[in-house]
């Protein structure tokens, strides 16, 4: 063992003086203090000696030289100055009588056994017990140094930090070094613990506050050994916290017979102390299979709990939890699972999975519930702890993946469910071919997806589109496409386009006014001849040998509508419209009285020729005009769509613009003689006025003409736009209501004229 030295210093010139008493060999103690009665002389008179050394309180030594005589000082004064002599002795005595009172006590206190035997006149202190208290000279000088030595024994006795905690959690065997004393360093002390079968030293610091005494051994072993520890001088304990854990359930005693290895003074008075290791609840954790899925679709979301209580016999029962899925997360349809026992909910559609009365035991003990879950929306769907919103006798350790999942690039511990936009497509039927005269035809678009389509004309001279069908306007292509632009789940899809053919009006011929049927046909005409002319086509045929039963003729040219008819047996002949360049044949039947016979024919095929372009502008006064109105003035390269009535019904029209005549393309009219035709003015057409004509036949396939006088101004289109020309004349609508008008109410001129034979 190591010692301190203390050092207590008086002025004196030859004698030490420690706690009253002179500092003598120790055989002298051991002796039984034989020499008490002298020793009490000795202080009486190192008491007198100290009063002789020290006059007045002014620490000067005593001599017995005598001063020079100084004057003598007046009463009162003299008086004053001793009183204050008197006071300040009084002060220093009392301090050294406090000085000496308090280090007696201290050292009664520290020395166990010590016994004190006043004496009148002196203080002194008895020690019972061995003590040493050596004497040695100081280097400074009249002064000495006096060492304590501690024998006393030390006891070391243990207890636990916490004494009730779960498996695997940690708590200290807090070890102290206790003694009666703090008489100096208390060295080299040292102990060996062995722990309680179960438990093992834990990855957690050992605190020592035994000075720097080294702790030997690290995590997983089963015993601590200290070596060299040390209680330091005023101190009479230390100690050090060993950690611990336990990786099973159950009772854990360290007693007395846990120490061993014992050295120096050290020794133990033990008592049992008990470790009560409990179960720890089980984790909850979580994880979704696949972890990327598309909109829509399932991913199994599989919930665990993992005990890791070691011991086999424990069981953990009552279990239960409320797990809430992230916002836009639901239940989906399909099978469940669960090992853990109790009843599990998992409603298709809900937000939230329940877990009630469940039970684990065993080790190693892992149980789990799965079931399907879906998404609507595509996002990141996170389960926190938090979603555990009830739980009895778990705990949530949701958050706890990045350990496990160090591979990981992403910072993302709890599970996650990746959610993607699903892909869909569009299947758009092809339409079939229609006339015009259908009016409308049914669209049949759909998306994979189920979510509504966007069906876009563009071309929208022919026809428009408003849901899923279509109106048809003019003959011509139809091209519509189908759009899908997605959603929170899906993709956009990929347009489809589709295009049919808007076909001429379908003519359904005058019904018979008499309808009673007559069970006889009519007999078939005989040869049928064809004769083709300038946007029509004129049709000659045999009456039957019998005409008794013959009210008329239809006659109808293939391929295409256009037909004429007559309205007595006697009128073989009629003319109707054809498209230069097209090349037709006609077949003719007779109208009975109640049937209509057979066809006769078809004719000799035939080839209309377009409306021949005159070199200066037809003398008509007639009025060609656009969708905007009659325009008066136009820029070149501006496109126009040119409106015109009154031709032979499915005959071709020219349009022409004029001084000198530039074809700008030709119309199909349709079954009432108009058309509507999309023209540009070219690009190099000089400045000044110009007339826009449309030229044809008329329904008695004579030539037709209309006009429309425009001024060209100077530039492109692209420095003028369109919807800024002037208009004039009434409007188109108005114009269109009043051509019809006017078709009617010369219907019965045209049929009449229609009877009339023409070669046309």
């Amino acid at each position: 063992m190591q010692f301190r030295i203390r050092t207590i210093r008086w002025v004196a010139t030859a004698t030490l003086v420690v706690c009253g008493t002179v500092a003598v060999p120790q055989t002298a103690f051991a002796a039984g203090r034989s020499d008490a009665a002298g020793h009490t002389a000795g202080a009486h008179k190192a008491g007198a000696h100290k009063s002789a050394t020290h006059q007045g309180g002014t620490g000067k030594p005593a001599t017995d030289s005598k001063e020079p005589k100084k004057a003598k000082e007046p009463k009162d004064a003299k008086q004053a100055r001793d009183a204050k002599k008197a006071k300040d002795a009084k002060k220093t005595r009392d301090a050294k009588q406090a000085k000496d009172a308090k280090l007696a006590k201290k050292a009664k206190a520290a020395k166990a056994g010590a016994k004190q035997a006043p004496k009148a006149g002196a203080d002194r202190v008895d020690f019972a017990r061995p003590l040493t208290i050596a004497a040695t000279p100081s280097t400074t000088g009249g002064a000495s140094i006096a060492t304590c030595v501690e024998t006393s024994t030390i006891t070391a006795t243990a207890v636990w930090s916490v004494a009730t905690v779960a498996d695997h959690e940690d708590t200290t065997l807090d070890v102290t070094l206790t003694r009666p004393t703090d008489c100096g360093d208390a060295t080299g002390l040292g102990y060996v613990i062995t722990l309680p079968t179960g438990l093992t030293r834990s990855y957690a610091s050992v605190v020592n506050n035994c000075a720097a005494s080294p702790v030997t051994g690290s995590a997983g072993d089963t015993t601590f050994t200290v070596v060299g520890a040390t209680i330091f001088d005023t101190f009479t304990t230390c100690t050090i916290k060993l950690p611990v854990r336990s990786l099973t359930s159950g009772l854990f005693v360290f007693d007395a017979a846990k120490f061993t290895g014992l050295t120096a003074v050290v020794s133990t008075s033990q008592t049992p102390q008990t470790l009560t290791v409990l179960t720890a609840p089980p984790q909850v954790v979580a994880a979704f299979s696949p972890d990327t899925v598309d909109a829509f679709s399932t991913s199994t979301l599989t919930v665990a709990m993992t005990r890791t209580d070691e011991n086999a016999t424990a069981v953990s029962s009552g279990l239960a939890y409320q797990l809430d899925l992230p916002a836009g997360l639901v239940v989906a349809a399909g099978a469940t699972t669960n090992d853990c026992g109790g009843t599990l909910t998992a409603t298709a559609g809900a937000s939230s999975v329940t877990l009630i009365g469940a039970s684990m035991t065993g080790f190693p003990s892992l149980c789990a519930a799965t079931f399907q879950v879906t998404s609507a929306a595509a996002g990141a769907y996170t389960i926190f702890n938090a979603a555990l919103s009830v739980t009895t006798g778990v705990e949530g350790n949701l958050e706890g993946n990045c350990g496990e999942a160090a591979a990981r690039a992403e910072d993302i511990c709890e599970p996650t469910l990746q959610v993607n936009k699903a892909p869909q497509t569009i299947t758009f039927d092809q339409p079939a071919n229609v006339a015009v005269s259908q009016k409308t035809a049914a669209l049949a678009a759909a998306a994979t997806s189920g979510l509504p389509l966007t069906l876009i004309s563009s071309t929208g001279a022919v026809c428009t589109v408003s849901g899923g069908t279509a109106t048809l306007v003019t003959p011509g292509t139809c091209t519509i496409t189908a759009n899908q632009q997605g959603s929170a789940g899906y993709e956009a899809a990929a347009q489809v386009t589709r295009s049919f053919t808007v076909g001429p009006p379908v003519v359904t011929p005058t019904p018979d006014p008499d309808p009673t049927p007559d069970p006889t046909p009519a007999p078939a005409p005989g040869q049928v001849t064809a004769t083709a002319g300038v946007a029509q086509i004129s049709a000659q045929w045999q009456p039957p040998a019998d005409t008794s039963a013959v009210t008329g003729y239809i006659a109808t040219a293939s391929p295409g509508n256009a037909t004429c008819s007559t309205g007595s047996a006697s009128d073989t002949s009629c003319v109707m419209g054809g498209v230069a360049g097209v090349t037709y044949t006609v077949t003719v039947v007779a109208r009975g009285v109640g049937a209509n016979s057979s066809p006769a024919g078809p004719s000799n095929p035939v080839t209309p020729t377009a409306p021949p372009i005159s070199t200066t502008v037809p003398d008509t006064n007639l009025t060609l005009t656009t969708d905007k109105g009659i325009i008066t003035t136009a820029v070149p390269s501006q496109d126009i769509v040119v409106i015109g009535t009154g031709f032979m019904p499915y005959s071709t029209a020219t349009i022409i613009i004029y001084s000198q005549p530039i074809n700008l393309g030709s119309a199909v009219t349709d079954g009432l003689g108009n058309f509507s035709k999309p023209v540009k003015v070219p690009a190099d057409l000089v400045a000044g006025g110009h007339s826009l004509v449309a030229a044809g036949v008329d329904p008695d396939g004579l030539p037709h003409s209309l006009k429309m006088a425009i001024r060209v101004a100077a530039g492109t289109a692209t420095t003028r736009r369109p919807n800024s020309l002037a208009v004039t004349g009434p409007p188109v609508a108005a114009m269109l209501q009043l051509g019809l008008a006017m078709t009617f109410a010369g219907g019965g001129l045209l049929l009449a004229n229609r009877t009339r034979r023409r070669a046309v």
